[in-house]
């Protein structure tokens, strides 16, 4: 009680005290001590500090929470995994990111790019901590240390979704979460869009990637698989108050040149696609691979 009371009058003292005005000096000055913290906010006033072109102010985020396409609570479920708050860990990374077991291992990160930790020496390990965090996560439901996920359905308004790629399967997952009744329509015979048919096995495991859609499942999504939408008037009119679209990015990119329509040539994501699909290729005894990205590398 009695420090209560003598910060109450040290507060009461500092309010009534009189403003004053501080004049700061016109050079500025850019040699701070690595120790200040507060260094990249003051840019304004004591000097300019950039990273990668870019001032650093409060109001903006961190610069590994702008990088991030989903802006995640980057910070927050990177220190909850510090103190070994998993369970938390994963609350919070499911709060902008429904899939981290599939972002654990095949996410670019461009977080730990943009890492201001690497100005000092190495970025923070941010995506094998999601991905830790993800696989505790799943290993605890295998083990039962999990209560089995009820669906909650409390909305009247039913929502399709087209597509069960990772945009289709996000919007599912969100929806379900807020009690709508949902409803996934996909043309292939697998659920997974670009993660199931684009990417390999060696990549992203499929039991890996099954594991996840069956969370959303859980929650009272409904999937129809080898069922294509032709015509959306019609989904509005068995009843579906919303439709959303998560059609995908299937379409090759082209090299407008000579030849690339001849036959023999093969664009990487149909030739991976056929794979995941057990298709046969047509494919001769030499083959060339243009290009020396992830879609190339995994054809090769």
């Amino acid at each position: 009680m009695f420090g209560i009371l003598k910060g109450l009058g040290i507060t009461i003292r500092h309010f009534f005290r009189r403003s004053v005005a501080f004049q700061y000096p016109d050079e500025k000055r850019n040699d701070l001590a690595p120790r200040f913290r507060g260094e990249l906010e003051l840019h304004g006033i004591m000097g300019d500090n950039l990273i990668e072109g870019e001032r650093i102010e409060t109001r903006k985020m961190p610069p590994c929470m702008s990088a991030c396409p989903s802006n995640m609570k980057i910070r927050e479920y990177v220190g909850l995994v510090s103190m070994g708050r998993f369970d938390e860990a994963i609350e919070v990374i499911k709060e902008d990111n429904p899939l981290p077991l599939v972002c654990g291992r095949v996410c670019p990160h461009p977080c730990e790019s943009n890492c201001r930790r690497g100005d000092k020496d190495k970025p923070v390990a941010i995506n094998p901590i999601k991905r830790f965090a993800a696989d505790y996560d799943l290993k605890m439901q295998l083990e039962g240390e999990r209560p089995a996920v009820e669906p909650n359905i409390t909305q009247d308004k039913k929502v399709a979704v087209v597509g069960a790629g990772p945009a289709g399967l996000t919007c599912a997952y969100y929806l379900a979460k807020r009690g709508y009744p949902v409803t996934i329509f996909e043309k292939l015979p697998v659920a997974g869009g670009m993660l199931a048919v684009g990417i390999p096995d060696y990549r992203l495991p499929k039991d890996i990637l099954k594991a996840e859609i069956d969370q959303i499942l859980a929650l009272g999504v409904e999937l129809k698989l080898n069922t294509g939408v032709e015509d959306l008037d019609s989904l509005f009119e068995v009843g579906y108050s919303a439709v959303f679209l998560g059609i995908g990015a299937h379409r090759p990119r082209k090299l407008e040149i000579d030849g690339e329509d001849l036959e023999g040539v093969i664009p990487g994501e149909q030739f991976l696609m056929d794979v995941a699909l057990g298709k046969k290729t047509k494919m001769g005894k030499k083959v060339a691979v243009i290009g020396g990205g992830n879609t190339a590398i995994d054809c090769a």
